[in-house]
């Protein structure tokens, strides 16, 4: 796997992290800081338990893309774990808008988090909340050109997605500590990223990526009921299949279908549509036409609504 590493190590990729992290900008409570400066108290509820919701926005050329997708797919998380957002979507719009300004680069990763507020280390809820709102604004760091060109590997690992009647892995909240062992499993085994199964052993999703598979030249995908996040590009791919001929079906997966499938490909607000090229020990074309044909489609969608903003 080359993630901008050689092969003595990982300063290439921990300079660049370095100089991302210099020009990233944040804010607390919409006060803008700079990132050496803030802080937050060791009694924030996000710290404590994980009490918190997130998403995860990106610019093009400077613009917010899907930014009302995000936002209501975040109030819907807030609302799911009885969280109140201090601020109306255009507030919180203007004030990512002059952050992306003042980091003046096209292509920025945003990442914007509520947590419940400050408490006793104690679980009950405060019966008055405070939340407090975090933004981070740096330059998007491109994932490395082979991974987009050839594929990624990905392979099955022993810890199961998320219950959706436990934390429903609808809910983008700060509680992240599946998806991150199931991450450090396939790093364990040199592998890119997981491939998450849920308890009944069915397909749902990577640690950080929604997961598509053809077969038969159709574009088949596990459904939310299967325990997965709504993914904004996610949604966005099924339309672009249906509008474009490509059959399409949302219906519970097997790895033994991902087994016998002809291409496969995870997709996410950073990677937008990056083929796999490995599932444990079954190897796909990768790019396979279809993932191909999405992944122009894709792009083209992005272009179209740069030019209606």
């Amino acid at each position: 796997m080359n993630n901008g590493v050689d092969k003595h190590g990982n300063s290439r990729f921990i300079c660049a992290v370095a100089i991302a992290i210099e020009q990233t900008k944040v804010s607390v409570n919409f006060q803008i800081l700079d990132p050496s400066q803030a802080t937050l108290s060791i009694f924030d509820r996000g710290f404590l338990f994980g009490d918190s919701v997130y998403e995860v926005i990106r610019t093009y050329a400077g613009q917010l893309f899907t930014f009302a997708a995000h936002l209501k797919r975040l109030r819907r998380s807030a609302d799911a774990i009885h969280l109140r957002l201090p601020f109306s979507d255009g507030e919180i719009r203007q004030h990512l808008t002059e952050l992306v300004a003042s980091v003046d680069k096209p292509d920025c990763y945003i990442r914007l988090m509520v947590s419940r507020g400050t408490s006793l280390p104690l679980i009950d809820p405060p019966k008055q909340e405070q939340p407090t709102t975090v933004a981070i604004v740096g330059p998007l760091q491109p994932w490395p050109q082979s991974h987009q060109e050839k594929g990624i590997r990905l392979c099955t690992v022993g810890v199961r997605r998320n219950l959706p009647s436990a934390i429903n892995p609808m809910i983008k909240s700060g509680n992240y500590l599946n998806n991150v062992i199931a991450l450090y499993e396939a790093r364990q085994k040199h592998f890119d990223d997981a491939l998450m199964l849920n308890a009944e052993g069915g397909l749902t999703e990577s640690t950080t990526s929604n997961f598509f598979l053809v077969n038969a030249g159709v574009l088949q995908t596990p459904p939310l009921e299967a325990g997965i996040l709504d993914g904004i590009s996610r949604q966005i791919i099924l339309d672009l299949a249906k509008e474009n001929n490509i059959p399409v079906a949302e219906k519970p997966l097997s790895l033994e279908d991902a087994y016998n499938a002809q291409e496969s490909f995870i997709s996410s607000t950073t990677r937008e549509i990056m083929p796999v090229t490995q599932l444990d020990e079954t190897r796909f074309e990768a790019p396979g036409a279809v993932t191909r044909k999405l992944i122009k489609l894709y792009k083209g969608y992005v272009q179209k609504q740069l030019e209606n903003t």
